[in-house]
């Protein structure tokens, strides 16, 4: 939520104002709080994104805000500060949701027959939900959670019979969700709504179907002008399992994997969420990574969802790393807690460390990494969120590498000091692009 904490006192425009100016003065603003806050001026409804001046009384506004309408307003009109629907979301919330529709009529629906509605154009989509031409009747769920599914569906004018619409989950009529009826009519074209909140996994998908019994075909209309009057979809997604604060999650794949100096250390997949734990086994005062590789081909960009306990003895930490197969040797984008810093590390093998060629102090432990290849240069991000990177370092991809092929996560595990603890190493979310 915006910072409405202060006791804000109404205020006075100085100055009138057209319907596109969005440059305001005020007569004092200094109560209001820091920008962006939400202020209403008779009717409309201005995003104050800038003030400045004596008792902050120039303004920069963006007009018509949360669906009011930009207006004219005269000379000491009253200014005061309002609580918007938006308020209540996260400052960092991430929208997520589709609108698709019927461009064109339909063919004609057999009578008796449920049959798929096949959506032929998108108003928007953020995520991907409607997967097109290959499967026109599916939406799709990329992330967990739950989503609330509405649908407008316009039958053809008829008398006869009743008209069904209904959603299923993963085309599977023993998994029906929702279900709406109504009668036919000649007054002109029949109206059917159908909406539910889906509980959906990652990968699960809703097709709509559509039902009539009046004894012909009967199309649904898909070329009316007006909004209200067109057949169309909506899905939200209200609820996610996975905060959408972060960047979209990707279940890391289970296999195709190999280990690099296994020795006792163990790797489980899990699911709820899928993730892969790797536990490193101490390795008392030798060096020692213990790795999870699998093969790439450059340019590659890995972008990876993880957690960790690495615990404040010796050289213990975790992070990604690119591997010569051929050779051994390794790059590694290391997260420590013995050092407090974040470390990139050329090792001659997985049991000899070379060189340190970037070290920055950190004391707090980034949630999201990504380690790029482009086919050049090895570089090195972090972000908190997954949406705000920050790079950290780049260096010529043969610098230490004669022939980079392949990549993976990895922990250090020396320590030497009692009690011996072990590393562990949990990869939640797993990107390649």
């Amino acid at each position: 939520m915006r910072n409405y904490s202060n006791t804000v006192v109404p205020t006075n425009l100085n100055g009138g104002v057209t319907d596109s100016a969005t440059s305001w003065t005020v007569d004092d603003g200094s109560t209001y709080p820091a920008v962006p806050f939400t202020a209403r001026c008779e009717s409309e409804v201005v995003l104050v994104t800038a003030k400045s001046g004596t008792n902050d009384v120039n303004w920069t506004v963006e007009r018509g805000f949360d669906g009011t309408t930009a207006a004219a307003h005269s000379d000491s009109s009253v200014v005061d500060a309002v609580v918007v629907a938006a308020d209540f979301y996260r400052g960092d919330f991430v929208f997520s949701g589709a609108e698709i529709e019927l461009t064109a009529n339909s063919s004609d629906l057999t009578t008796g027959v449920w049959t798929d509605i096949d959506w032929d154009a998108q108003v928007y989509d953020t995520d991907g939900y409607w997967e097109g031409v290959t499967n026109p009747e599916r939406i799709t769920f990329s992330v967990a959670g739950k989503y609330l599914v509405i649908a407008n569906v316009i039958f053809e004018t008829s008398s006869s019979g009743f008209r069904h619409l209904r959603f299923l989950r993963n085309a599977d009529a023993n998994l029906e969700i929702a279900q709406s009826s109504t009668g036919g009519t000649s007054a002109g074209d029949t109206r059917a709504y159908c909406s539910a909140v889906v509980d959906a996994d990652a990968g699960d998908y809703v097709v709509v179907q559509a039902y009539q019994n009046s004894g012909g075909g009967l199309y649904l209309t898909g070329h009316a002008t007006a909004d209200y009057e067109k057949t169309r979809l909506w899905v939200y997604l209200i609820s996610p399992t996975q905060d959408r604060t972060e960047g979209v999650w990707t279940s890391p794949p289970s296999t195709g994997w190999s280990w690099v100096n296994q020795g006792s250390s163990t790797i489980t997949s899990s699911s709820n969420p899928t993730r892969e734990v790797l536990v490193g086994v101490h390795s008392g005062t030798s060096t020692n990574v213990v790795a999870r590789v699998r093969s790439y081909t450059a340019p590659a960009t890995f972008t990876v969802r993880l957690d960790g306990i690495s615990f404040v003895k010796n050289y213990n930490g975790f992070g990604l790393c690119f591997r010569d197969s051929s050779t051994g040797e390794l790059v590694d984008l290391d997260i420590s807690n013995s050092t407090e810093s974040l470390t990139v590390n050329y090792m001659a093998s997985a049991t000899s460390w070379s060189s340190s060629p970037f070290t920055v102090p950190s004391i707090h432990v980034p949630k999201w990494v990504r380690i790029e290849d482009n086919n050049t240069n090895f570089l090195f991000s972090v972000s908190e969120n997954g949406w705000d990177w920050q790079q950290l370092y780049s260096v010529s991809r043969t610098a230490h590498l004669t022939t980079p092929d392949q990549v993976g996560f990895q922990v250090s595990t020396q320590n030497s000091t009692t009690p011996n603890m072990d590393q562990l190493l949990t990869i939640l979310s797993w990107e390649e692009t």
